[in-house]
C-alpha cells in the first residue's frame, strides 16, 4: 500500500506540473484547448491524492508499522479516533493533507464555474496549481509520509499524550481548511492582477470561500483554545 501511495503522490506532482504549464501557455497564445486539459489535468491530480490519502488512512488503521510515519506517529492500542487524527500529527502527513486539500479546492471551483465562466477562472487555476506544486515536491523530495523501515516494528512509538485529546482530533482540520481555503480569495485577487482585468467581479466568486474559511479557522481556534 506504501508503494502504491508515493506512486499515486509522484503521478499527483506530474498531473499539477502539467496542469500549470498547460494554462500558462494556454493564457499567453489564447488556445483555449490548452486551457481545457490544464483544468482536466487538475481534476486528474486531485484523483491521485485521494489515493494518496486513502493509502496513508489504510496504513494507519492497519497498524502498518513497516511505513515509518505510522510507526513514528501511533501505536498498537491508540483508539480509532486518535488514529485517524494522526494523518495531521506529523509533518509529512500535514503536507499530504494540505494539498490534498488544495486539490480539491481547486477542483470545486472549477467545477462550480461551468455556468458562470468567469475569465479569471484560468489564472486563478494557474496559481492554485503552482502553490500545489510547491506543497507536493518536498513530499516526494525530503517529507516522503510512505518512507518505508528496513525492518518491521511490532509496535510503534505511539501519539504524543498531549495530542490525545477530543478538541485536538478536530482542532488542525478546522484550521487547515481555513488556511486552505483563503487560498482561493488570494488566487482570484492574484488573477486579476496578472490578468489586468480589473474591473471584472470577482468578489461573488470567493464572498463563500472567505466566509467558509474564516468561520473554519474561528471554530479552529475556539477548539484549540479549549484544548489548551
Amino acid at each position: 500500500m506504501s508503494d502504491l501511495g508515493f506512486v499515486a503522490l509522484t503521478l499527483a506532482l506530474a498531473a499539477t506540473t502539467y496542469s500549470f504549464f498547460s494554462l500558462g501557455l494556454g493564457l499567453k497564445n489564447g488556445e483555449e484547448r490548452l486551457v481545457s486539459s490544464g483544468k482536466k489535468g487538475l481534476h486528474a491530480s486531485t484523483a491521485l491524492l485521494s489515493l494518496a490519502i486513502l493509502a496513508l488512512l489504510y496504513s494507519l488503521v492497519t497498524r502498518d508499522f513497516h511505513v515509518e510515519y505510522v510507526a513514528s506517529h501511533i501505536s498498537g492500542d491508540l483508539a480509532l479516533p486518535y488514529t485517524i487524527s494522526a494523518l495531521w500529527a506529523g509533518q509529512e502527513g500535514v503536507l499530504l493533507f494540505w494539498a490534498y486539500l488544495l486539490s480539491l479546492f481547486a477542483s470545486v471551483v472549477v467545477l462550480r464555474d461551468r455556468q458562470r465562466r468567469s475569465p479569471l477562472l484560468p489564472y486563478s487555476v494557474l496559481v492554485m496549481t503552482g502553490t500545489q506544486a510547491f506543497f507536493l515536491m518536498p513530499l516526494i523530495a525530503v517529507a516522503n509520509p510512505f518512507r518505508t523501515l528496513d525492518f518491521v516494528l511490532t509496535d510503534g512509538l505511539g501519539m504524543n499524550p498531549l495530542l490525545q485529546h477530543p478538541a485536538m482530533v478536530w482542532h488542525p482540520l478546522m484550521v487547515y481548511l481555513g488556511y486552505v481555503g483563503f487560498t482561493v480569495p488570494l488566487a482570484f485577487t492574484l488573477a486579476v492582477l496578472i490578468s489586468g482585468r480589473l474591473k471584472d467581479p470577482y468578489v461573488p466568486i470567493v464572498r463563500p470561500w472567505t466566509l467558509i474559511a474564516w468561520l473554519s479557522l474561528g471554530l479552529g481556534t475556539l477548539l484549540g483554545a479549549r484544548w489548551a
